[in-house]
């Protein structure tokens, strides 16, 4: 059974986060969600090994990464600082807390800490267990059928890093966002780069990438 990104029970969630990080304007919500839509894909209806457990697997306690995004929209840029520790690995779950700073209009803004707990397995939730509206789930499905997959390999703080990319499209709400994610088991958590480009009445720009990483060994 293949290997998979995100499930839909983790796209609700993980959404939920990465609007938190950012600012709350619609644009910004729609590029997060189309973000982790493209990260949940090939989500399978049996519950698989979680890739962002997976890659946590591999680190110690203290292990970190450090990520930067830049959104443009409405002729407003911003910028987010977003540092995530590993700070317990156990068989069932790993733990990690979240550090959120973010820039905009000459302003700098620092959240608490959040700790969040990532499940050694996922799956598909079923029907009435997940949040997501039936609307969004066809519109999941029709991104899924035209998704395109790939390999590529970049450069992250210095380092050569193997990827498996995925390239998606998505609407919502008259808003139509096209994606490009890369991920990785080299870095923690997975994620390595989003591109998130969004048009019609609330046109953006966002990318999230890793500038750095440590393993904690």
């Amino acid at each position: 059974m293949g290997q998979v990104a995100l499930t839909v029970r983790a796209a609700g969630s993980e959404a939920q986060e990465l609007e938190s990080h950012m600012f709350r304007p619609a644009m910004i919500k729609s590029a997060c969600i189309a973000a982790v839509l493209s990260s949940c894909l090939a989500a399978s209806a049996m519950a698989e090994p979680n890739p962002e457990y997976v890659s946590w697997s591999k680190c110690k306690p203290g292990a970190a990464v450090t990520v930067k995004g830049n959104t443009e929209a409405m002729g407003q840029k911003s910028a987010q600082t977003i540092v995530t520790k590993l700070v317990e690995m156990t068989p069932e779950k790993a733990v990690v807390e979240t550090t959120v700073t973010m820039e905009m209009m000459g302003q700098k803004m620092a959240q608490p800490a959040q700790k969040r707990e990532v499940p050694s397995e996922v799956k598909m939730p079923k029907e009435g267990e997940h949040k997501i509206d039936p609307a969004m789930m066809e519109k999941m499905k029709a991104a899924q059928k035209d998704a395109k997959k790939g390999e590529d390999t970049i450069t992250v703080a210095g380092k050569e890093v193997k990827c498996t990319t995925t390239e998606a499209a998505f609407e919502q709400n008259g808003i139509k966002s096209t994606t490009k994610s890369w991920n990785s088991t080299e870095i923690p958590g997975g994620m390595v780069k989003v591109e998130v480009n969004t048009s019609g009445s609330m046109a953006s720009k966002s990318t999230m990438e890793v500038v750095e990483f440590t393993d904690g060994n």
